[in-house]
């Protein structure tokens, strides 16, 4: 009977080591888990780029939206008259002159785009005008803007 007892005392024991063991070994596999998860945060903090707060966002001004129903652009368009395009686009858009540089681009060909740009963030917007009576060939205008 005493063997007994110590026979079911070192069991207990042997259990409680192996429970304690399996307790080590949760707490180590969490706190790998949450090492692991503050290595992928600090990883993906520092190399995605964020915009700084003095560096805005400008939207886009949907400037073609207006000119587009504009009879005189078209025209103008249409006989590549640049400087007749920049009259009309300065009449709509003063405050646009104030903060923004721009370029007009008019082309026959929808895939070409031949304005040298500079490097900065520049905005573009296109329109194509399929013609008129008198000129029958379309025409695609690009208006592409920057800050100044």
């Amino acid at each position: 009977m005493l063997n007994r007892l110590k026979c079911m005392k070192m069991r207990r024991k042997a259990a409680m080591r192996q429970k304690i063991s399996l307790n080590k070994k949760a707490y180590v596999k969490t706190l790998e888990a949450v090492i692991a998860l503050v290595l992928s945060f600090m990883f993906i903090t520092y190399f995605v780029p964020i915009r700084s707060e003095t560096e805005q966002r400008y939207p886009d001004l949907d400037v073609i939206h207006v000119l587009e129903q504009n009879p005189v652009f078209r025209t103008c368009v249409l006989k590549e008259n640049y400087s007749c395009i920049n009259s009309t686009f300065e009449s709509y858009y003063p405050h646009v002159i104030l903060d923004y540089d721009y370029r007009v681009n008019v082309s026959t060909d929808p895939r070409i785009s031949g304005a040298e740009l500079p490097r900065a963030d520049v905005h573009s917007e296109s329109l194509l005008i399929a013609g008129n009576d008198t000129y029958i060939y379309p025409k695609t205008v690009r208006i592409y803007y920057w800050l100044k």
